[in-house]
């Protein structure tokens, strides 16, 4: 009575845009998934893992290129993974939530005669961009009962694989790790106090990197690309009428 098993098959469509239409060339795009879950919840656990596969044709790529040119062209995915979330209570006020994801997504049908300059370019095979294999969050939290109210102690380690800023994996986006921590104090009924912060290692990681570079994007040893924020630390202090 505390387990579930599920199956999922479904597809959908998006269809064209305005530009799509206004520059002559539209196009749909589908989409197919197939997955398996399994869920489990008793009195001190809740776990849920699924299976997936899903299938994307008809996505439509445009790049603005650093001479001006440009390159257009569709092209399709496959991607198999998991994705898992747990909790589990060991203590009475203790909790420990885990939860990610593990996937391996390439490029199909991604493959042109010219178009990158006089080259042509072949992607299949290729991992997506920006998408990293693993990325797992791990949140343990723990409450204590005052005699004013409660307080209630949390943080966040987040892993975020090694993944391709462009669809030649040519620039790599290394991984990195992060921690987010806080506190929130609840005053009786009506008060609540909270500070917390993130990335308080202050790591340097990086979402994207330069799409208008065909090659590892690094110029002169300097290389464009976003990173996530630094270190940030907020207080806040909320009423509640």
């Amino acid at each position: 009575s505390h387990m579930s098993l599920y199956g999922r098959i479904n597809e959908g469509v998006h269809f064209p845009s305005f530009d799509d239409v206004r520059v002559g060339t539209p196009s749909s795009q589908h989409i197919q998934n197939y997955q398996v879950g399994y869920k489990a919840q008793t009195s001190s656990l809740y776990a849920s893992v699924d299976v997936f596969h899903r299938m994307f044709f008809g996505v439509p790529f445009q790049a603005f290129l650093g001479d001006g040119s440009q390159v257009i062209a569709t092209y399709g995915a496959r991607s198999w993974g998991v994705d898992f979330q747990a909790e589990w209570f060991p203590l009475e006020r203790l909790s420990l939530a885990l939860t990610g994801d593990w996937q391996h997504s390439v490029y199909t049908d991604f493959s042109s005669f010219a178009g990158l300059g006089t080259q042509a370019f072949d992607n299949d095979g290729n991992i997506l961009q920006r998408q990293p294999r693993l990325q797992v969050r791990f949140t343990p939290e723990y409450e204590v009962p005052t005699a004013w109210g409660k307080l209630r102690v949390f943080a966040t380690v987040s892993y975020i694989d090694l993944r391709y800023s462009d669809t030649e994996n040519t620039q790599i986006l290394p991984a990195y790790t992060t921690l987010d921590a806080g506190i929130v104090g609840d005053f009786g009924d009506h008060l609540e106090m909270r500070v917390q912060g993130t990335n308080l290692t202050d790591t340097l990681g990086l979402t994207e990197g330069n799409s208008r570079s065909l090659t590892a994007g690094i110029s002169t040893g300097f290389e464009m690309a976003r990173p996530i924020f630094g270190r940030e630390v907020q207080g806040q202090l909320k009423y509640y009428f």
